[in-house]
């Protein structure tokens, strides 16, 4: 699939994202988040043009990880490879509002960390992604996969920051290789252990059903709540 192919998706499709990130090298990738850098500008109106920007970038399972001075350093090289604008100064400024690639590297830095929604990731693939990197070390920890399970619940509150949380069990189930009672029981030992506490129960109205909500105490793990600061 070529890039002229993909570039006719827009990227309010997450699977747009996921088909670039999967036939686009890195700087490919770039050129095309920036070349769709406006798709998102309905979703998070309020941020400034190089958010949305910075958002697909992030989206790149090689950039999601990294430090943003290296994301700086791959954006400046794309931008000053195309021929058609040798000032890259000029391309910051036109593009993102900006006075010069001075502030708009500082505003880029700034921003980094506290990108919580990656677009073409689902909060809770995200929270899988971060608890297999960064597990929490649960005191209580009953069994391994048990503490798998609340480090996911815990990343997953950080990233859903003042708002309730998730944990279905099919699906959680699947990308902890458990079964879906396996889920059922972490989420009330979660509860008995007091990391989880019942915002709304399971219930059907009006012929469809509520899923249940929860929400995670952050402030028991010292790496949670400097990360949720962070991203405020």
């Amino acid at each position: 699939m070529s890039y002229t192919d993909i570039d006719r998706v827009s990227a309010r499709d997450s699977g747009a994202i996921q088909l670039a990130i999967a036939h686009l090298d890195l700087p490919e990738y770039v050129r095309w988040s920036y070349a769709h850098r406006d798709d998102l500008a309905d979703t998070e109106s309020w941020q400034s043009p190089l958010w949305n920007f910075a958002r697909l970038l992030k989206a790149h399972p090689e950039l999601q990880d990294g430090s943003p001075d290296r994301v700086l350093v791959l954006v400046d090289e794309v931008l000053a490879s195309w021929s058609d604008q040798s000032d890259t100064d000029q391309r910051w400024i036109e593009s993102f509002d900006v006075n010069g690639a001075e502030d708009a590297h500082v505003e880029l830095l700034s921003i980094w960390g506290r990108i919580r929604y990656v677009p073409g990731w689902e909060p809770l693939e995200q929270a899988v992604k971060r608890a297999l990197k960064e597990r929490l070390q649960v005191i209580t920890r009953r069994t391994v996969g048990y503490e798998l399970f609340v480090s996911v619940a815990g990343w997953l509150q950080v990233i859903m920051g003042d708002a309730d949380i998730l944990l279905p069990c099919e699906k959680l189930g699947a990308h902890l290789r458990c079964e879906a009672m396996t889920v059922s029981r972490y989420r009330r030992w979660a509860q008995d252990d007091h990391f989880l506490r019942l915002i709304k129960p399971h219930r059907f109205r009006g012929g469809r059903g509520e899923a249940t909500t929860f929400r995670f105490d952050t402030a028991q793990f010292s790496v949670l709540a400097q990360s949720a600061k962070r991203e405020e």
